[in-house]
């Protein structure tokens, strides 16, 4: 009876795996009635203090691309506070789930993303929260990738 159980380590690996599995499948499982499961987006709030800050930066011609955008919240605030202030810029929001707001959405792995595809980096910001995996893993990919197109901010 005992060599058909597996090693707990096993076991562990399963249990681990399995929860990672429930989080990537969940807006397929739950449909419309989908959130976040483990997703975790950020404060509307904080994303409007973000843009407050941030829109000083911001020159006519910019793209801004937030390469993790979730609801995709923070560029549409970012383009009313630019559009307020009569400057005109490009926006790309990527992530690999669908968002609920489209408005620049392209549902695609940063990770795959060309420097083809943006703007050179003079006139390109980057960046907003990244999602983090075990110990920030995916955050450091997800900036180092950032980095490799030189953005004037990111």
């Amino acid at each position: 009876m005992r060599e058909l159980l597996p090693p707990s380590s096993d076991l562990c690996n399963l249990e681990t795996h399995e929860k990672k599995l429930a989080v990537y499948l969940a807006p397929f499982i739950h449909g419309v009635r989908y959130t976040s499961f483990g997703r975790h987006f950020t404060n509307l709030d904080k994303l409007k203090q973000v843009v407050n800050r941030l829109r000083w930066y911001v020159q006519d011609g910019d793209m801004i691309v937030d390469f993790s955008c979730g609801s995709n919240d923070f560029s549409c605030f970012m383009k009313e506070e630019l559009d307020s202030m009569g400057k005109r810029c490009y926006f790309k929001n990527y992530d690999i789930i669908q968002t609920r707001n489209d408005f620049n959405f392209e549902k695609k792995d940063w990770m795959t993303v060309g420097a083809e595809e943006l703007s050179e980096g003079s006139k390109l910001i980057i960046g907003l929260n990244p999602p983090f995996g075990v110990q920030a893993s995916l955050a450091n990919q997800f900036i180092n990738k950032a980095l490799t197109f030189w953005p004037k901010l990111g």
